[in-house]
């Protein structure tokens, strides 16, 4: 009886310790000041994976909420690995498999997975860049491993260089996209030439020119890299939190010349200065998400 008694005990004590922990890598409690976007960038997932995951209809968070985070298994998937690696071994991997999920595009993904848009091209025989959920790419072919098969985390990349001939008119092309689309309406949650919503005409413009965007303005603010302001080039995105809110609300894009085109709650599609009153303390951050 007294084993028994003590075995409760020690059970008890057990749940009581590791309890928390455990629920700690899998939920994530929301507290004052935070956000879908920086709850995604701190756990290395996306905000459209946040959203998928947990069936929210918005970005709108409240204090307490209890947000499912995605385990590392479920972001990539090695069933179809042909030289499984046990730890410590040196074998190479022949492929891995990514499961291509609800907001992804290949940028995102090749941003993911250490990798490049033309390289996941080339391995899946793709061309065009559209995907679907469900979808299944080779993710990486032939590369030496020293542990087992983990997600991939974002490296340290440098804004691309805007040099190259057609990187330029990738961007040139998009400024003029957005160029024709000037005084269309506004209407929330718009992403045609009949009305636009900031992120909705975001993406639309750069959908126009052959790269997948999601339509969200957090979301969006997760792609890429950072640039500095003093370092903005033509279709940078730029990212602002208006109306006193304490997350990314609204964003444009870059033209250059200290100017951003944009959707206008009050005048639609328009260009505005970064120096703007309306914007110039709004200011977060920018971002290239071109390839």
């Amino acid at each position: 009886m007294k084993k028994w008694f003590l075995g409760m005990i020690i059970a008890f004590c057990l749940t009581l310790t590791w309890g928390p922990v455990v629920l700690a890598s899998q939920y994530y409690v929301v507290k004052s000041g935070d956000s879908l976007w920086g709850i995604a960038k701190k756990y290395g997932t996306s905000v459209d994976k946040l959203i998928a995951l947990n069936n929210l209809k918005s970005e709108r968070l409240q204090i307490g909420d209890k947000l499912r985070l995605p385990s590392a298994t479920s972001e990539i998937s090695s069933a179809s690995t042909r030289n499984p690696v046990s730890r410590g071994s040196n074998r190479s991997i022949s492929t891995k498999e990514y499961v291509v999920q609800k907001g992804d595009s290949l940028w995102s993904i090749a941003r993911r997975c250490g990798t490049t848009v033309q390289e996941l091209m080339r391995l899946n025989g793709l061309q065009s860049d559209k995907l679907k959920p469900g979808d299944k790419l080779v993710v990486t072919a032939n590369v030496a491993a020293t542990t087992s098969p983990v997600v991939a985390k974002t490296p340290v990349q440098q804004p691309p260089a805007r040099g190259s001939e057609a990187g330029v008119a990738l961007a040139r092309n998009i400024v003029n996209t957005a160029m024709q689309y000037l005084g269309t309406p506004y209407r929330y949650g718009g992403t045609t030439a009949a009305g636009f919503d900031c992120s909705g005409f975001v993406m639309y413009v750069f959908g126009q020119n052959g790269v997948s965007l999601p339509h969200s303005s957090i979301a969006q603010a997760n792609l890429g890299v950072a640039v500095d302001r003093a370092e903005l080039a033509p279709a940078d995105l730029l990212f602002f939190t208006t109306g006193g809110s304490s997350r990314i609300n609204h964003v444009g894009i870059y033209v250059g010349d200290g100017k951003f085109v944009h959707a206008s709650t009050n005048k639609g599609i328009t260009i505005t200065s970064l120096s703007d009153d309306s914007y110039a303390s709004d200011y977060v951050g920018a971002r290239r998400v071109l390839p």
